[in-house]
């Protein structure tokens, strides 16, 4: 049995705070799916264009920070 995969996300982070949310917010995620990867790169370059500053991030770290300014910290692997 092989070790589960972790999905990766894209989230866009604001430079700027606006009348809503802080600079360093995660206002945007999208899942890095390979067979959607058109969209996602659109996607991606237009949160650019906006202004937001892009990291890649596992899935699950996105569902407990979407809309705050926690900063990723990835984790090391304890190897033996």
């Amino acid at each position: 049995m092989s070790a589960p995969t972790e999905s990766w996300a894209y989230i866009g982070r604001l430079k700027v705070a606006n009348k809503r949310l802080a600079a360093g917010t995660v206002a945007a995620a999208i899942v890095d799916d390979p067979a959607r990867a058109k969209d996602v790169s659109k996607q991606v370059a237009q949160w650019m264009r906006e202004g937001c500053t892009i990291e890649r991030v596992p899935v699950e770290w996105v569902r407990q920070h979407l809309f705050s300014t926690t900063p990723y910290a990835p984790v090391a692997e304890v190897r033996s």
